[in-house]
């Protein structure tokens, strides 16, 4: 499946983007589970390792976060892949902020919704409070 540009995808995959952080933040696990792949794996900040299974049961509101939102995507294409880094900035329960990097990897899929498929994640966080800068 190609999109007629890589404006398009490059417009796709930013709107995955934001709809995948909503989803993990709102604890929607449907629109997760329509766009990983079966054999998902996710990287996660305390160099622990998910698959599709345990990011499903586990992601979901698991940071206890009251406000995430993402910014300073970047999205790069790889002909049917595509590499997507973007930042996102977390509000806890207690009003504490923090701020992560998170790395996507999508591939096309005609199945999928919004025709991509998340096939891997890598997450890295910044300690409480700490500022991260757009690079």
């Amino acid at each position: 499946m190609n999109n007629p540009t890589p404006a398009a995808d490059t417009a796709v995959l930013t709107r995955l983007t934001h709809e995948c952080a909503d989803a993990v933040f709102s604890g929607n696990a449907l629109w997760l589970a329509a766009r990983l792949s079966h054999d998902f794996v996710r990287s996660n900040a305390d160099a622990s390792r998910w698959d599709r299974a345990t990011f499903l049961k586990q992601a979901p509101f698991r940071e206890g976060f009251k406000k995430v939102e993402v910014d300073d995507i970047r999205v790069r294409l790889f002909g049917a892949s595509a590499i997507v880094h973007s930042r996102a900035n977390c509000t806890a329960g207690d009003g504490q902020s923090s701020m992560g990097r998170y790395t996507h990897v999508w591939v096309q899929s005609p199945a999928t919704p919004g025709g991509w498929q998340c096939v891997s994640e890598d997450v890295s966080r910044a300690p409480v409070n700490e500022v991260l800068a757009p690079t």
